[in-house]
């Protein structure tokens, strides 16, 4: 959503959660484009029927099946997108992550093995992996604005299970924000005006 020009300041990478497709997941954020910003879905390399054998389709970025080489492919696919993006986009461009969901784990993964230096993480609806270099990611993590924002009626994540997520992240990032709303495994647009008056 936008074009990349010389007048770009901000870039966000987006991702979305099991069973969405990007252009679907894209229009919830259309609060933060502007003149200075553009918007980019990447989308999960495995579509399917979300009921039976036709009907909507929805895209996941893994499963259980060949998972690492799953995650090598995702890896590669997103480092290829950003190497063209940064060839036209100013220098001086700000380079931000929102993962939604399944989308957390599959952002920061790919953070952790890339040259993108962002300035600012989302963690929505979802668990950071913990199964990467911590090394790799406390360089990228550091002096980054950090968000994790959570429904208090998410049936997939609970509150112990955001505390350990706080306790873990914290070593990275000491100022890293928790944003708790009203609702559940969603994307709010109220939450969203919250993110973009934070994210600057």
């Amino acid at each position: 959503m936008g074009e990349i020009n010389t007048n770009t300041q901000n870039v966000w990478y987006l991702f979305h959660g099991y069973g969405q497709l990007a252009k679907y997941f894209l229009n919830n954020f259309k609060t933060f484009h502007d003149k200075h910003t553009i918007l980019i879905a990447p989308e999960g390399l495995h579509r399917f029927y979300l009921n039976g054998f036709s009907g909507r389709v929805g895209a996941s970025w893994m499963t259980k099946e060949e998972r690492e080489t799953d995650i090598r492919n995702q890896i590669n696919y997103l480092n290829s997108l950003h190497e063209k993006i940064s060839k036209i986009a100013p220098e001086n461009a700000n380079y931000h992550i929102l993962g939604f969901s399944q989308g957390v784990a599959t952002a920061g993964r790919w953070l952790a093995n890339s040259e993108l230096k962002i300035k600012s993480f989302v963690q929505y609806a979802g668990g950071f992996p913990n199964d990467i270099d911590n090394i790799k990611i406390d360089a990228k993590l550091n002096n980054v604005k950090y968000l994790i924002c959570l429904g208090n009626e998410d049936e997939f994540i609970n509150q112990e299970s955001l505390r350990k997520e706080e306790k873990f992240l914290s070593d990275f990032n000491p100022n890293l924000e928790i944003i708790i709303f009203d609702g559940g495994h969603e994307i709010k647009k109220e939450t969203l005006e919250i993110i973009k008056g934070k994210v600057k």
